[in-house]
């Protein structure tokens, strides 16, 4: 086992202090836009009639079931102040880098110091405060430590059942919490098919119970009616797809975007064909296929409507 050298781990120190003393300074004291909506299911749920609100039921094409439980108890706890869901949201955030940070120490033994410094970039990546100032994008950051959850799961040490249950789990928290976590499904199929240990009918038994989780949320989708944009021209579809992946490191420079989200997409695909250590390399493949399809999810859901430029939004 490899320990995180201990310059990164001082920078993820300082990141992460810096995004606290940032969430508190700079948190948004007041419930807003969708925050709002959690108030008359706080209400249903003092009087007992939590099934009878919209706990279960999409919103805006999400559902956020597990966020509204976690934001139902932040709200009773701090008398609803969003501070407190912001701090929640910053704890999610932490726990996700933790695992991004293990991920790393595991595959990245030999490494150069200088990825290091893109590995603590990308798990606290100081982008994020947008999201942690406001406290109901607690869902966002749940569905990410989900996603980090069900990815390391799948792709540490050997593939069993408990490891399996976790992932599933983790999918499970993350799907009911933004739907963003949809493209986690091709990303698992990825991850398990590309576990050449396995024979490939112990593979396509892992790959069951996620084939089954597709054809749940299919047809969850379809018994709750049209959730999504009017189709986008080919051409503003792959441009908000380009901007979504780009967004993350270019936010103030969106003309850049679509060019750093292409760059990144070639070197991807570049990195997965020739990478010798298939084995190692497993998480990664993961997050780079959620990081796409998650893209070309938000893209059929909202680029019809809104325009490539709507990829910058914060979430």
């Amino acid at each position: 086992m490899h320990a995180v050298p201990i310059v990164p781990r001082l920078a993820a120190a300082a990141l992460g202090l810096g995004l606290l003393l940032a969430t508190w300074r700079w948190h948004i004291p007041l419930m807003l836009w969708d925050h709002l909506d959690l108030v008359p299911i706080y209400r249903a749920w003092q009087d007992g009639a939590l099934a009878q609100s919209d706990f279960w039921r999409f919103h805006g094409g999400h559902l956020h079931s597990a966020a509204y439980a976690l934001l139902l108890v932040t709200t009773a706890l701090s008398g609803g102040q969003p501070w407190l869901d912001c701090l929640v949201s910053l704890a999610l955030l932490f726990a996700y880098a933790a695992l991004v940070l293990a991920i790393a120490r595991d595959s990245l033994a030999a490494t150069a110091p200088r990825t290091w410094w893109l590995v603590v970039g990308f798990a606290l990546y100081p982008g994020h405060l947008a999201n942690l100032q406001w406290g109901w994008q607690v869902a966002v950051f749940l569905c990410l430590l989900g996603v980090a959850v069900a990815i390391r799961a799948l792709s540490a040490g050997s593939l069993n059942g408990r490891r399996q249950a976790i992932a599933l789990a983790g999918a499970a928290i993350a799907y009911m919490s933004f739907a963003t976590a949809i493209a986690l499904i091709p990303a698992a199929l990825t991850v398990i098919a590309l576990r050449g240990e396995l024979s490939w009918r112990q593979r396509l038994a892992h790959a069951a119970p996620w084939l089954v989780a597709a054809a749940a949320v299919a047809l969850q989708y379809r018994l709750a009616g049209p959730t999504g944009s009017a189709g986008a021209a080919p051409g503003v579809a792959l441009h908000y797809l380009l901007n979504f992946l780009g967004a993350g490191i270019a936010r103030f420079a969106t003309d850049l975007a679509p060019l750093a989200g292409a760059a990144g997409l070639v070197s991807g695909l570049v990195a997965m064909v020739r990478t010798r250590d298939r084995r190692a390399s497993l998480p990664w493949c993961g997050l780079f296929v959620f990081g796409l399809v998650a893209a070309a999810l938000a893209a059929a859901g909202r680029a019809g409507d809104y325009g490539a430029d709507q990829a910058f939004s914060s979430r």
